[in-house]
């Protein structure tokens, strides 16, 4: 059975990203645009402008699978008994999850997958669960579905952006996925088609560089822009500025290194017998450049910036979208095909 055309739709902090793929997973469609409301919920009448942004673009009418708000997300490693039988194994990971979350039993849903036992671990599984509640899967499908859309799934980024990579890396390689956004960076790792690890760093995205260079909230998106665009040598209002931007971006480079090189420690030991693994920057965070030439001397490997044009883009793709790091997860969103990872 061919795969269905669909459009993912990843709404972020300042700017709303979408893909859409074929039949064949060819990436068609491109696009990111500011959003009406920065920061808070999509309501009806956002939603409409949205499909009325996509349709002026060339999208067109196709299931369509959002990325999940990672504040009303949990995500948990668990470790439960060692049953063969997939319908105890659901029951024992729902109980789990409302232990750990103190929702009540029936009030969210999830998914959940196997993953490599940490070394010692023996007597149990390692399952990694994602969860989220009724309410709020509702709370987002539902202005979206009043203005038309055929809303088919809500995916989580990291499983999204493993799905970028599947291409390209064998089933035993491991990415490890620095995701710089607005609000935090989250660090995850995937093998295959199994997302093994994710780590939050609250406080490390963008906006915490627009706030510290004083820049007012209603213009901090654009302003950012405009200087990471600026040719070496020139400035964007006052030199100070650019040098105060050099600066931040340095620093950001910097405690993501720290924190990337403690997750490598971590993952090294907690799965001894994964294959060296790819590194792989995305978000917006991703198109400053010093940000990923810090990493790099930092962290002392290879940092590759993942793409839309280095996942599956067709022939007729022109979108000058293709390049931007920060469209990947609407791109992970585009090729779900109704797995679970």
């Amino acid at each position: 059975m061919p795969n269905l055309s669909r459009l993912g739709v990843d709404i972020g902090h300042v700017r709303t990203k979408a893909a859409q793929c074929d039949r064949r997973g060819n990436l068609t469609h491109l696009t990111s645009f500011p959003r009406q409301h920065p920061g808070g919920p999509v309501d009806e009448h956002e939603a409409f402008e949205i499909a009325e942004t996509l349709a002026r673009q060339g999208f067109t009418d196709t299931p369509v699978v959002l990325a999940s708000d990672c504040t009303q997300e949990r995500i948990e490693e668990l470790s439960i008994p060692p049953i063969e039988d997939a319908n105890a194994t659901s029951r024992i990971v729902a109980s789990e999850l409302a232990r750990v979350t103190h929702w009540a039993p029936g009030t969210f849903q999830f998914a959940s997958w196997s993953i490599p036992n940490a070394p010692m671990q023996s007597g149990a599984n390692a399952m990694l669960a994602v969860a989220s509640t009724h309410e709020h899967c509702e709370a987002v499908v539902e202005p979206f579905a009043a203005v038309g859309f055929d809303i088919e799934a809500i995916d989580v980024r990291p499983s999204a952006l493993a799905r970028t990579f599947r291409s390209t890396d064998s089933n035993d390689a491991m990415v490890c996925v620095v995701d710089i956004g607005w609000q935090s960076t989250r660090l995850s790792v995937s093998q295959g088609h199994d997302v093994l690890f994710v780590r939050e760093l609250p406080a490390t995205g963008l906006g915490q560089i627009a706030e510290s260079l004083g820049v007012e909230a209603q213009h901090a998106a654009p302003v950012l822009e405009r200087l990471a665009a600026m040719p070496s040598g020139q400035h964007l209002g006052s030199a100070s500025l650019t040098r105060d931007f050099q600066r931040c971006l340095e620093d950001r480079g910097s405690v993501l290194a720290e924190e990337l090189n403690r997750t490598f420690a971590y993952i090294a030991h907690r799965f001894p017998s994964a294959e060296t693994m790819t590194t792989a920057l995305c978000g917006g965070g991703a198109r400053f450049s010093l940000i990923a030439q810090k990493l790099r001397e930092s962290v002392g490997r290879d940092i590759v910036i993942q793409s839309p044009m280095q996942i599956a883009c067709g022939k007729g793709t022109t979108s000058r979208f293709a390049g931007d790091p920060s469209l990947v997860c609407a791109a992970g969103l585009a090729l779900w095909h109704g797995d679970q990872s």
